[in-house]
């Protein structure tokens, strides 16, 4: 049995080409850097196992059975909990004039979305400084209740010194996110958000 480390690369360059996306304005060489150092931290890729068939004894003219090997797909853990805190502690900076944590969230989320949601929405920067809200505000169990969403967006904005967000863009950033499976409705109080840390995704 062996991993394939073509296959882990490539699909990190991947991953780090998703979130780069979401750095537009930003020089490209120093959009990549950042990008593999966040990359690093949103995600965890294992790569394929490729197994050898089971030895027989076998007696035949031609063909080739038990030929071949077979390949269980590769796994990517998606952690935007840990690239949060990274950015929060932080471990990770947003360099430059992009000096608002949520940027490098826009990378994250269109990298959430191709892998994990597929609906290829229109990532923008409401819907990732909604979820670096959410994160800050959140309770032990991961949630927030819903009346204290819009209050702590615009205590973030302002301490940034960016524009408030409307309560309608709010919204909209909410349902999206919902849309993605970034967060849900606890099941314990439909009245609070709870914020999904990771997804696992095959490759």
């Amino acid at each position: 049995m062996r991993d394939d480390r073509d296959m882990v690369e490539a699909k990190r360059r991947e991953l780090q080409g998703l979130i780069a996306q979401g750095l537009e304005g930003m020089p490209p060489e120093e959009a990549t850097q950042l990008a593999a150092a966040a990359a690093g931290y949103l995600a965890d890729v294992k790569a394929p196992k490729w197994e050898a068939p089971p030895l027989e004894m076998v007696t035949m003219r031609s063909g080739g059975r038990g030929g071949g090997v077979t390949s269980k797909p590769g796994n990517i853990v998606l952690n935007v909990g840990q690239l949060v805190r990274a950015l929060a502690t932080g471990a990770l900076t947003v360099a430059g004039t992009m000096a608002t944590p949520w940027t490098l969230l826009v990378g994250a989320l269109i990298t959430w979305d191709s892998l994990w949601s597929c609906l290829k929405l229109e990532i923008n920067e409401a819907q990732a400084c909604v979820l670096w809200s959410l994160w800050q505000v959140r309770d032990d169990r991961n949630t927030v209740a819903n009346a204290d969403v819009f209050n702590a967006v615009q205590r973030e904005r302002g301490a940034l010194g960016a524009q408030p967000l409307r309560q309608h863009e709010v919204d909209y950033a909410l349902e999206d996110l919902v849309k993605m499976g970034c967060i849900r409705r606890s099941s314990n109080d439909p009245e609070r958000w709870w914020l999904r840390e990771w997804v696992k995704v095959k490759y």
